[in-house]
């Protein structure tokens, strides 16, 4: 046997400790053996009866007892203060206990981790077959909307006058901005895409001054609504309202100066 055999044994012991000292409480301590039962194991564990190793697998307070039985025989050898060298050649007959208990918490340790892995079985997610990678940024269609040309109006009143150009706006996910007419005012709107009175989306959004030009640059969705003809509405928290023909459909957008 290997010098380091008792340190590798005492390893395996600390190992196992953990798990069989708290994984099976038996607080009311059914079927556990009595003192001189756990005591004889530890002076000669060969001898034991196989059926008090497999008790002491499931049973926590017993493997506990045990473990201190075994930490105080260690400490009566100790206390004989023979030389290391005289020690290590003589361990392996010297102690026969701890080769037997090293035995006992190897077939201990075996035995919970094959319930453990039965308990676990359902549960394992098989790995994936090939590489995963991960999905890429979500990708947003610029689109200007030009509404310079259209006639503001308040409240609920309906723009009179030239029916205005409907423009084709792709079913999609759109940066999109909006170029608001002369005077307009950098504050929040509210854009609505309506048809009749049944509104199919809707968002608030912020206009900011920029290069002369009041815009609203905003990212939509417009995946979900269905193809056809609606009415962009865009709102201004002070009541002014700007209304602009757009169809949805699924081709690529086209600005206004491209359906001129």
């Amino acid at each position: 046997m290997k010098p380091n055999t008792h340190v590798e044994e005492e390893r395996l012991l600390t190992f196992a400790r953990p798990y069989l000292s708290e994984a099976f409480p038996n607080p009311e301590r059914a079927g556990c053996p009595d003192e001189s039962a756990l005591r004889s194991m530890a002076v000669l564990p060969r001898q034991a009866d196989p059926a008090l190793s497999e008790h002491l697998s499931f049973c926590s307070p017993c493997f506990n007892r045990y473990m201190d039985l075994l930490a105080e025989l260690r400490q009566e050898q100790q206390a004989q203060k023979q030389p290391l060298w005289r020690e290590v050649l003589g361990w392996p007959k010297a102690s026969p206990m701890w080769i037997g208990s090293a035995v006992m918490v190897i077939g201990l340790v075996s035995m919970v981790a094959y319930f453990v892995a039965l308990q676990r079985e359902g549960q394992i997610i098989p790995a994936p077959s090939g590489p995963v990678t991960a999905p890429g940024p979500i990708a947003f269609t610029p689109f200007t909307l030009d509404l310079r040309e259209l006639s503001p109006t308040r409240g609920s009143k309906s723009r009179k006058g030239d029916p205005q150009r409907r423009i084709q706006v792709s079913g999609s996910l759109l940066d999109l901005t909006l170029i608001l007419p002369l005077g307009s005012e950098p504050e929040p709107y509210r854009l609505t895409l309506r048809s009749s009175d049944q509104v199919f989306w809707s968002q608030s959004a912020q206009a900011h001054l920029h290069d002369g030009q009041v815009l609203i640059r905003t990212q939509v969705d417009f995946r979900q609504v269905p193809p056809g003809s609606y009415n962009l509405e865009v709102e201004s928290s002070s009541g002014i309202r700007l209304t602009q023909p757009v169809f949805i459909g699924t081709g690529s957008p086209a600005t206004k100066e491209q359906r001129q």
